[in-house]
């Protein structure tokens, strides 16, 4: 039997869609939610800030290769790319929504 692996990229957008939107409802949930608007602003921008640093759902594009010196040979190796961060995020949305945000 042949293992596939992937990246569940849909999975990874609904949690950190799932983040935004517990900080969105508050400590007591009191508060409503992201709204389509906003959960629709979000993804987009999170598609692009993953698509703008390589990620796809090939388990390879979370890597990059890079050579390194390790006791004086230099060494190939596939290296773990940072992660997306936060900000990324957000610079890409003032980039396409600026004051609406």
């Amino acid at each position: 039997m042949k293992y596939v692996r992937f990246v569940p990229i849909l999975e990874k957008i609904n949690e950190i869609l799932g983040f935004f939107d517990i900080i969105i409802r508050g400590q007591d949930f009191d508060q409503p939610g992201l709204n389509v608007f906003q959960r629709t602003m979000l993804e987009d921008a999170i598609r692009e800030v993953f698509d703008k640093n390589g990620i796809t759902s090939h388990p390879s594009s979370l890597y990059t290769d890079e050579v390194k010196k390790v006791d004086g040979q230099l060494i190939q190796s596939q290296v773990r790319k940072p992660e997306p961060e936060l900000k990324e995020i957000y610079d890409v949305i003032v980039e396409h929504h600026g004051d609406d945000v």
